[in-house]
């Protein structure tokens, strides 16, 4: 990195802003309007946003890394040079990444749109592009809107995100990146109303976070912790991945199979011991890594199957509780051997019996992929049949073509009697 962040004091920097102001522009936000400051800065003196939600993962990844404190990237240690030189490092990580995408924005020798900012100075919108500009020695100066002071700053990332200005000001989050912040949003939340939120506090903070309503919310911070867990989770088979954007588990497929394992943890949570669903959950970790690692199979559906009652049955057989099991009471708890954790030779069974299940789906799919085009063609004629006839069209040309298609629909019939048994 050849960047060094040099910010001013806080104070410092909030009255450069006041005393340097040009104008207001007004911007609309959810369908309100906002007066913010116009105001040219050294391109030294805006503070990063250590927040930024599509870097939390980032960042939470590089305190484990360099075994740097928990609360290292936090709003109350914004002004720390320390971390804002940490941040650096990381967002313009994803600067050079989106390079491509962002050309245009990065490299023309103008500014073409404003960095928003909070009153006190903190990048709002344009950390990846203050980033670039800043390694690259862009511009000197940078124009900036300000919004006014008594505005909070998660209400202007709430209005930001919501945004809809183009791709160099709005990016969309990764799913694991919007989750993150909710779980930050709602740990802010729950510390500020004694540890819990009535209904009302959890709609707002659902749809400040754009999920549909408090079991949406609270689903995907599940989904996510069930991501973290599986990266830092030591009962299975050794891992090759251990950041979610480094592995398939930050994908989209990587969503669906920790979506589907919540799914079905949430469902039998109330039917199974911890320690029976600490087992199921090791095994659908290793089948995701597995699928992770490109083998012929769908997590996704492996999950589903450890989970169904057939195996569930298998796993209450082998680990009883004392609920099932009336030789286990609570006096001889203490005897119970220790949980092990599924061996290597099970892995391996489950893992076939995914790939060999997978390559009969695919072989099912492929004896009714004829029946299926059939089946399209018919539906078609059916649309056609409802939004075309008469609609100002050319019968006599259609009339001519169906000729044609009822030649191929005989010549089709007369080829599938041949294989009648």
């Amino acid at each position: 990195m050849n960047y060094k962040t040099s910010n001013p004091r806080p104070n410092k920097l909030e009255r450069y802003i006041k005393d340097n102001k040009s104008g207001e522009e007004v911007r609309n936000y959810d369908g309100v309007d906002y007066n913010l400051g116009i105001v040219t800065l050294p391109i030294d003196y805006p503070f990063y946003n250590l927040q930024n939600a599509r870097t939390r993962e980032d960042c939470r990844q590089l305190c484990v890394d360099k075994g740097l404190e928990k609360h290292t990237f936090t709003k109350k240690n914004y002004t720390s040079k320390s971390a804002q030189d940490f941040y650096h490092e990381i967002i313009y990580d994803h600067a050079q990444r989106e390079k491509e995408a962002y050309e245009e924005t990065f490299e023309h020798g103008f500014q073409r749109d404003p960095i928003l900012l909070s009153h006190d100075g903190i990048i709002a919108n344009g950390n990846t592009r203050m980033s670039y500009w800043r390694e690259h020695q862009t511009f000197s100066e940078i124009k900036c809107l300000v919004f006014k002071e008594g505005i909070k700053f998660r209400e202007i990332l709430k209005l930001v995100n919501k945004d809809d200005s183009g791709k160099d000001i709005t990016q969309k989050y990764l799913w694991y990146q919007r989750a993150l912040q909710a779980k930050e949003w709602l740990e802010e939340d729950k510390n500020k109303n004694n540890g819990e939120l009535n209904a009302a506090q959890y709609k707002q903070l659902a749809e400040d976070c754009q999920y549909d309503g408090k079991a949406d919310l609270l689903k995907k911070i599940e989904v996510y912790d069930l991501a973290i867990e599986f990266l830092e989770n030591d009962n299975f088979v050794p891992k090759t991945f251990k950041e979610l954007r480094d592995t398939g588990a930050g994908s989209q497929y990587g969503k669906q199979s920790f979506e589907t394992l919540q799914k079905l943890k949430s469902a039998n949570e109330n039917n199974l011991s911890p320690e029976q669903i600490n087992h199921l959950k090791n095994i659908s970790f290793h089948l995701i890594e597995t699928n992770a690692k490109g083998h012929d199979m769908s997590a996704h559906s492996a999950i589903e199957n450890i989970w169904s009652t057939p195996s569930l049955k298998k796993i209450k057989e082998k680990y009883p509780d004392s609920d099932s099991d009336p030789l286990l009471d609570d006096e001889s708890e203490d005897e119970r051997p220790p949980y092990q954790p599924p061996s290597s030779t099970e892995m391996d069974k489950v893992v076939d019996d995914a790939i060999r299940k997978n390559k009969i789906e695919k072989q099912k799919g492929e004896k009714k992929r004829l029946s299926r085009n059939i089946k399209k063609i018919s539906e078609d004629i059916d649309v056609w049949i409802k939004d075309l006839l008469p609609a100002n069209q050319d019968i006599k040309a259609a009339t001519k073509s169906f000729e044609s298609l009822e030649t191929s629909v005989k010549n089709l019939k007369k080829e599938l009697k041949k294989y009648k048994t």
